[in-house]
This record gives C-alpha cells, structure tokens and sequence, in this order.
C-alpha cells in the first residue's frame, strides 16, 4: 500500500488509484502546490495547479476491495 502526504479540508475520503498512474500524474504537474479536488471515492479527480492556471488533468478512480 502507498501513500501520499497532504493537506486536506473538508470530510475524509478514500480514493484508489494506481500508484504508478498517480506518479506519473504528479510528474507532470509544475513545480511547486498541487491540489486535488475530490467529491467522493467513485468520482474523478481533478488535479490543477496555481503555477498554470489553464492546467486541468482528471484522474479515474479505481474501485478500492
């Protein structure tokens, strides 16, 4: 199982991605904060960035068993 650190508002949410796929997200994210926007475990995730405002990539969920 992996994991990553962060910050978070709001209630708690459990998402499954593969971790390789969320690497390879996050690497093609600019330097600096990223942030997540997560309704709930089955919904896409939206990943953007303060550096590059016209930057969106959607992340698909996995189903976590």
């Amino acid at each position: 199982e992996d994991s990553v650190e962060a910050e978070y508002e709001g209630n708690q949410v459990e998402v499954g991605k593969n971790a390789q796929y969320l690497a390879d997200i996050l690497t093609a994210m600019p330097d600096g904060a990223t942030y997540v926007a997560i309704a709930d475990g089955g919904s896409p995730v939206l990943f953007t960035s303060p550096a590059d405002a016209n930057l969106r990539i959607v992340g698909m969920p996995m189903r976590v068993n």
